[in-house]
């Protein structure tokens, strides 16, 4: 009885064995560096969780504003009309989050807040939306280029947020826009 019991066994380990093996997806390294992979096509992301990136941005055009300061101190607004797109990768919906504007002074790559810190409202996994804004510049009038982005999931000035900031994401890396240089005499 003892043996009929283990031979019993045995087979249904098999047996589940072999299902899960019919089952199952082999994932192999590409080291083929010409091979392009693919995921697969009945998923959005391999992440259970939402992944908010942008696929596009652009300016769309600049207006000049005010002039402040004197001599060499002199200052100028800049309002930059902006179209970017933001996709959810991943596989789960985002909840609502922050979107800042960003632009650096002085052509450095430290960025500062370019207007106001905007409700970005949460987005279907897979799901894509296109954002139209202003950008807010104030640099030196000496200044004929600016660089910019933009940033999704942004803490702006808000205190005591996760790591995550708001939207729980497979990679909390990806989450700026390109940094595009647009001159500011106007589009």
């Amino acid at each position: 009885m003892k043996n009929l019991s283990f031979l019993f066994a045995s087979v249904c380990v098999c047996f589940l064995l072999f299902n899960a093996g019919l089952n199952a997806q082999v994932i192999t390294p590409n080291t083929n560096s010409n091979q392009i992979m693919t995921t697969p096509t009945n998923t959005v992301g391999l992440c259970a969780k939402a992944d908010l990136r942008f696929t596009d941005f652009i300016i769309r055009h600049v207006t000049k504003g005010q002039i402040f300061g004197s001599g060499l101190d002199q200052r100028r607004y800049y309002y930059l009309n902006y179209k970017a797109t933001v996709k959810n990768t991943g596989s789960v919906g985002s909840v609502d989050c922050n979107l800042e504007p960003q632009y650096s002074r002085f052509n450095e790559n430290n960025f500062i807040n370019g207007g106001n810190c905007d409700n970005f409202d949460p987005l279907n996994a897979g799901g894509t939306r296109e954002i139209n804004g202003t950008i807010t510049v104030f640099v030196p009038l000496i200044h004929t280029t600016v660089k910019l982005r933009l940033y999704i999931d942004a803490p702006c000035e808000e205190d005591a947020l996760p790591a995550y900031v708001k939207v729980n994401e497979c990679n909390e890396n990806n989450n700026l826009s390109t940094i595009i240089t647009t001159t500011l005499s106007g589009i």
